[in-house]
């Protein structure tokens, strides 16, 4: 379809469809007058309305001109690669559209009496052929040349790790972890383009293009570089040689299995390629632009009891709560018996296994030279290392006993009820993803609840906007794709905080129905102790929920009896799962308060990170203020990792990103004030002052800069540590936004879209980046596609 017959016959169907629906059309209403004098000068003489019919040809005829021509140019002055789908022209759905576009304006022009609707449709039209026209010119600009030639390299010399098969259709064959290819190119080359296939699809392969030409003869300099999944699909490197090129090194790195390459072409440009998805992205993004502005939705306010407005929160929510199901993968469930035990299984099964023979310790085996070293040698990990002595990473040794000081939550939610219903239990990536499903749908509900109980006159598409900032922003996607046994506390802990909050300022909104407000208390009591068991840190979050339950209880208008309930049905459940958090700890550690942390055989001695005032400004730094990497190629963005060496020895330093770098919550600290001043202070609900929405607002920065404080003097930096505070901040942050971001202040209303739609590009760009995970086993051509779709300059 993609030829210059498609060019012909999208248009001449379209134009017949347009027929017959103005046919139709006319036999019930008489069309408009003519649009404009040009149409009026060529077609208003003629009689008995075939003018319509006139004008819809008259559409068709250009539209097939103007195709055609940019379609002969595109033939005559690009490369066409034969062996790339895609290549060779434009696409038919782009074409599709751009017809079915204008001939929709024309007849809703002559028939449709809406004004607003003819204009977001005539806008659309017109900004579908802009489109089309920058992606076959202006992002395909790199293609154009006036002497289009491809062929494959000549003269291939060999390097190491590299041999010719024999097979033509497969010419040689890559092995070890870097093989190299030579050759002499032509003169005119500009782009290699290379297709090749392995056997080990979980590794993304290295490849770079370096050049010997007049400018330097004697040493190679790279041209470029790309990380490919190498499954069969084609890719090129680009080159820009200074004078004639005197000889073209490929280096492959990272190759692991062996790597088949089926062919090596040279050509004059980059073979050219349509990217639809990148034309249908910007469409989709400029027609909800012209639909905001055209029918001023961003002066709409959200009102809870209007269908519409709780309909389109529904709809981007469970968007945002199937959003982690993308990256799930097919898991068997692992087969447990009691009387077999947990030998090899992850320390979460191996917990579920101790408490299931009725013990808090692991039932592991201890070496002998573990158990032979004494306390002082016993955290010391150069000590362990030197005497070459076995034992199990990460885990906590007392006695003589490994323990797990990972908490017990998950095991007491989801462990033991899977093991009732099925007999079997979940892999440590399926519980993460049980969990983050439901921790993005309590998200979402929270800063739904949040706002509504806070924010007077919300701002309906600040909102909706904030819903999947706030959902990929809290750190659920991050521990999907770094799945392991640090993150399964923190996301499940993020799950319970979100259930805690959303019941907590639910409760405070049903001052008149007494069973739902104790409902909802109790939910949060106990949500807020499952939030406690899983990851105490996180758990410090629910301060927020301090300044709204201090004026339940100074109320003078409600009597004691009532104030003394509520606090009692929130406490006891609350209370009730950290006691029996404090006798797990009694039986695990002989104390009640200790969790187990200063047990770790790991990188050192836990027992040496005390908490330390002069440590405030380097965890807030770390935590808030570090800057991520920026670099001039994709992705642009990445974790940054940042360490001093006057506390590198006892702190541990892992990659990292300060959360006021995430473009949302650094507006929120730059608007804070702003939402705490004068009439946007105010909270539509009686019950609940400006002072608290204040005071919850404060509370929740002020807790995020105490838990970086922190997790930064007892553990160290890194991003697993972020999202301990991530999760408050995002709450707050999304009831800043909504408040400070009113129509009328253009200036911070813009802000703030741009902060939320930055937020979800540079969550994904970075998770994008790490080129492993779940992203790239679910989608090896994820990262390619991405580069292209950002990347089209060179």
């Amino acid at each position: 379809m993609r030829t210059m017959a498609a060019d012909f016959l999208i248009p001449l169907c379209t134009a017949l469809l347009s027929a017959a629906t103005a046919a139709e059309l006319m036999k019930k209403t008489a069309p408009a007058r003519l649009p404009g004098r040009f149409a009026e000068r060529m077609f208003g003489k003629l009689k008995d309305r075939p003018y319509v019919f006139a004008l819809i040809g008259m559409t068709a005829v250009l539209q097939i001109a103007a195709l055609m021509l940019t379609d002969g140019l595109i033939s005559g002055f690009t490369v066409k690669d034969p062996g790339a789908a895609g290549s060779g022209g434009m696409s038919w759905f782009a074409v599709l559209l751009v017809s079915v576009f204008c001939s929709a304006s024309l007849l809703l022009t002559l028939f449709c009496k809406k004004e607003r609707l003819n204009r977001l449709i005539r806008r659309l039209a017109a900004v579908s052929a802009v489109l089309l026209l920058a992606e076959c010119f202006v992002f395909g600009g790199k293609s154009l040349t006036a002497n289009p030639q491809i062929r494959a390299l000549p003269q291939l010399s060999l390097g190491e790790n590299a041999e010719f098969t024999g097979d033509s259709a497969s010419p040689i064959r890559l092995s070890g972890e870097k093989a190299t290819v030579e050759c002499t190119p032509s003169k005119d080359i500009r782009a290699v383009t290379i297709c090749m296939e392995k056997e080990d699809v979980s590794r993304m392969i290295q490849v770079t293009a370096s050049m010997e030409d007049d400018n330097f003869s004697r040493s190679f300099k790279q041209t470029d570089q790309r990380y490919v999944a190498g499954n069969g699909e084609r890719f090129t490197l680009n080159l820009d040689p200074y004078g004639t090129p005197h000889s073209l090194r490929l280096t492959f790195s990272n190759i692991g299995s062996p790597v088949t390459v089926h062919s090596i072409m040279e050509s004059s440009a980059q073979p050219f390629r349509f990217m639809t998805f990148r034309y249908v992205l910007l469409l989709l993004l400029a027609a909800a632009l012209l639909a905001i502005r055209t029918f001023s939705l961003h002066l709409v306010t959200y009102d809870r009891t209007k269908v519409r407005h709780r309909a389109v929160l529904a709809a981007i929510s469970s968007l945002c709560v199937c959003a982690p199901l993308l990256l799930g993968a097919h898991q068997d469930l692992i087969e447990y018996k009691p009387e077999t035990g947990a030998a090899g299984q992850d320390i979460f099964v191996q917990t579920f296994d101790a408490l299931m023979h009725g013990q808090a310790s692991l039932r592991s085996g201890v070496s002998e030279g573990l158990a032979a070293l004494t306390e002082p040698q016993l955290y010391d990990n150069s000590v362990r290392d030197e005497l070459g002595i076995s034992y199990d990473w990460d885990h906590a040794f007392k006695d003589g006993k490994y323990y797990s000081y990972f908490g017990i939550t998950p095991i007491v939610t989801l462990y033991y009820p899977m093991y009732w219903l099925t007999h079997k239990l979940p892999t440590i990536r399926w519980a993460i993803m049980f969990y983050a499903v439901f921790a993005a749908a309590f998200t979402c509900l929270a800063v739904i609840s949040g706002v509504t109980l806070l924010v007077k006159k919300p701002n309906f598409l600040m909102l909706c906007l904030s819903l999947p900032a706030s959902v990929i922003a809290v750190g659920i996607f991050y521990t999907l794709q770094s799945y392991g046994m640090y993150v399964l506390p923190v996301v499940s802990a993020i799950c319970f905080l979100m259930l805690s909050l959303w019941q907590g300022f639910a409760a405070c909104m049903q001052p008149q129905k007494k069973g739902k407000m104790y409902f909802h208390f109790g939910c949060s009591g106990l949500a807020l102790g499952l939030c406690a068991g899983a990851r105490p840190s996180i758990a410090i979050s629910a301060a927020i929920l301090i300044p709204l339950f201090l004026g339940i209880l100074l109320n003078r208008e409600e009597k004691w009896g009532s104030k003394l309930t509520k606090a009692g049905i929130f406490a006891a459940p609350l209370f009730a799962v950290l006691i029996g958090l404090l006798v797990y700890n009694y039986a695990r550690f002989g104390s009640f308060t200790d969790f187990g942390a200063t047990y770790q055989l790991t990188v050192s001695n836990v027992n040496a990170n005390n908490l330390r005032l002069y440590a405030i400004p380097d965890g807030i730094y770390h935590y808030m203020l570090q800057p991520p990497e920026i670099t001039g190629t994709f992705p642009f963005v990445s974790f940054s990792w940042q360490g001093l060496p006057n506390y590198e020895r006892y702190r541990f330093t892992y990659r990292n990103v300060g959360v006021f770098w995430v473009p949302m919550l650094g507006a929120a600290l730059i608007l804070l004030r702003t939402a705490c001043t004068g009439t946007l202070a105010e909270t539509p609900q009686k019950t609940v002052t400006a002072l608290q929405k204040k005071a919850v607002l404060l509370t929740g920065f002020a807790a995020a800069c105490i838990v970086a404080w922190m997790d930064f003097c007892l553990a160290g930096n890194g991003a697993q540590y972020i999202f301990d505070i991530a999760p408050v901040l995002c709450i707050c942050g999304t009831m800043v936004l909504v408040t400070a971001a009113q129509p009328e202040a253009a200036l911070r209303y813009r802000l703030s879209a741009f902060a939320c739609a930055g937020t979800v590009l540079m969550i994904l760009l970075m998770l994008i980046g790490t080129r492993e995970g779940p992203i790239h086993e679910n989608y090896p051509l994820l990262y390619q596609n991405a580069e292209s779709l950002f990347v089209f300059w060179h």
